[in-house]
């Protein structure tokens, strides 16, 4: 669940300012940054809404791998783009 104050706050810290778009830029230069196999996990998961099967099936991972990735590319974006805002 969402903490309603919480991501009010979040949004006055990085986004009100240009409504978002120095965020956005930011996550999009951060996925630039990505490796090959981890783009297109990325990619895949966001930019073309595979689930996470589609994905293990079509680049031959498991669904918990695929999901173990999925989570350590958005730590690392998160990072990515937390160092860029700041």
């Amino acid at each position: 669940a969402l903490d309603a104050a919480a991501t009010e706050r979040v949004w006055r810290q990085t986004c009100m300012r240009d409504g978002g778009e120095g965020y956005v830029q930011a996550l999009r230069t951060c996925v630039e940054t990505l490796d090959g196999r981890g783009r297109e996990v990325i990619d895949r998961r966001y930019a073309r809404g595979q689930s996470r099967s589609q994905i293990a099936a079509e680049l031959d991972l498991s669904v918990d791998g695929v999901k173990s990735m999925l989570r350590r590319l958005r730590g690392i974006l998160r990072t990515c783009v937390e160092r860029r805002q700041s």
